[in-house]
């Protein structure tokens, strides 16, 4: 299986009276009825998924719930956060935790496990049923090894697609910061998979040098029903 690659950039005016803390672009108010928007978007397609998430962004999976509605894309979320818990999840002990092919092993689980949830439902065989991941290595504060990179990979499996971001970030951010960055990238990526074209949470989060990659892989019908398979 191959990868498409593509590197994304986010561009922001660099004028100094602009570069305030990243999270204060957005106003409380701005915010809140950007994300209801967008998790309403979400709600009202036929979108249905299974979450897994792991070493941050878990915040996600109450922003999706937080409005009601949640029932009608929402079949399951989970939070494997220890070792042990992510080796079941994937059937095996990765080489790395928060690691590209870790979170597409993480999507792919995540997938059947919507797959089990649904089994006469008309949107297994289409793109509409998806499991959502993410694994990351975000801070730890003022212990942290010296050089520790901090990074998030958002996995998406449907039916014959697979997709992975991955975003790494600049140092200098808290804990708090970090990990809200990591819930907006995760709701970011299920908004854009359920149509949302408008302006992305993450947008007034990034700074100028920091872009998300992502790969993207499709499979024919007959290779997808293979890899469905429990």
């Amino acid at each position: 299986m191959y990868f498409a690659y593509q590197k994304l950039y986010v561009v922001f005016d660099t004028d100094s009276c602009l570069m305030q803390k990243r999270e204060e672009r957005f106003s409380g108010n701005q915010y809140e009825e950007h994300l209801y928007e967008m998790v309403m978007h979400i709600h009202e397609q036929p979108c249905k998924l299974v979450l897994a998430i792991t070493g941050g962004g878990a915040e996600a999976i109450g922003q999706l719930l937080r409005y009601g509605g949640g029932s009608s894309t929402v079949l399951e979320s989970i939070v494997p956060y220890s070792p042990g818990a992510l080796d079941d999840l994937i059937g095996r002990k990765p080489e790395k935790y928060a690691s590209p092919t870790t979170v597409r092993a993480m999507a792919m689980a995540a997938y059947r496990r919507a797959l089990s949830l649904t089994e006469n439902d008309e949107t297994a065989n289409n793109r509409d049923l998806m499991g959502v991941t993410a694994s990351c290595k975000l801070t730890t504060g003022i212990r942290e090894r010296e050089g520790r990179e901090h990074e998030i990979y958002v996995g998406i499996q449907s039916f014959d697609r697979t997709m992975e971001k991955t975003l790494k970030l600049t140092k200098g951010r808290s804990r708090q910061e970090e990990e809200h960055i990591a819930a907006c990238m995760i709701i970011d990526s299920i908004a854009k998979e359920c149509g949302w074209d408008g302006e992305m949470l993450l947008d007034r989060l990034l700074s100028g040098d920091e872009g998300i990659e992502e790969r993207e892989a499709s499979v024919s019908r007959e290779i997808a029903h293979m890899l469905a398979r429990p």
